[in-house]
């Protein structure tokens, strides 16, 4: 039995995928950072990677940074991610949350050299 690699065949890593991977490079560890930041941003947000809601896909990474950055976004998007880190009672203190929110805004920058080292 011949399994599908998941790095390469999977429809649902795509969330997960850094952007050289989709261009077709090989895995390194720049590309398994991106992962990584992805999984932050989900613990933090309680979003998926990406959502298929409303007959369109929503990729949580582009939510975030164009949050960060400033730019216009559907107004629900703003409203949860503001309402997930002010939460009092959240998963986490907001003290965290801002941790996590930057470190997955470095690990998912679009440029692979523009990630933290692992050491970071």
């Amino acid at each position: 039995i011949k399994l599908p690699n998941p790095i390469t065949n999977g429809a649902d890593t795509n969330g997960y995928r850094a952007p050289e991977l989709k261009l077709g490079s090989s895995p390194t560890l720049t590309s398994d950072l991106f992962s990584m930041g992805v999984v932050l941003l989900e613990l933090l947000t309680g979003e998926p990677a990406l959502n298929y809601s409303k007959g369109g896909m929503l990729s949580l990474t582009e939510t975030i940074h164009s949050i960060l950055l400033q730019q216009d976004l559907p107004k629900r998007k703003k409203e949860k991610i503001a309402e997930t880190l002010a939460e009092e009672g959240a998963l986490f203190p907001p003290e965290i949350a801002k941790s996590l929110l930057e470190a997955g805004h470095a690990c998912t920058n679009a440029s692979a050299e523009m990630r933290p080292s692992l050491g970071e």
